[in-house]
């Protein structure tokens, strides 16, 4: 997996730091450690694989989720939001959101033990060849 802008890394004594700079051309990563810059980054975790605008959006919806009190509505919430954005457009960007949407899903189902009666799961078959 290629690393992106905004992924994690972490330093030999395992401090974490966030990708602000890629050098293709000489091979190097450009990394910051600066705590604020980190916290900030990764406040719902250790995600790598996003895009910049695409972690922007994962970030502002898993705000909104974390604002809400009860792990049911929690759920709730996240489900809706997850439909919402498949209704709305299937551009890559919005699929590959929505997949990191839907893990988080199933982390608060399992974390809570939560299972609701009605729960669609929808795949959108990769357009890579």
């Amino acid at each position: 997996m290629a690393i992106k802008i905004g992924d994690p890394l972490f330093n030999p004594l395992g401090e974490p730091g966030v990708v602000t700079q890629k050098e293709s051309a000489r091979e190097r990563l450009h990394a910051s450690s600066d705590p604020a810059e980190v916290k900030d980054a990764f406040r719902h975790g250790y995600i790598s694989g996003l895009e910049k605008p695409i972690r922007k959006k994962f970030n502002s919806v898993m705000d909104e989720i974390r604002q809400l009190d009860r792990p049911e509505e929690k759920v709730e919430n996240l489900q809706k939001k997850i439909s919402d954005l498949e209704s709305e457009t299937t551009s890559p960007a919005n699929i590959q959101l929505t997949h990191y949407l839907r893990a988080e899903l199933f982390h608060l189902m399992q974390t809570y033990n939560i299972h609701p009666r009605q729960f669609e799961v929808s795949y959108h078959e990769s357009t890579n060849t």
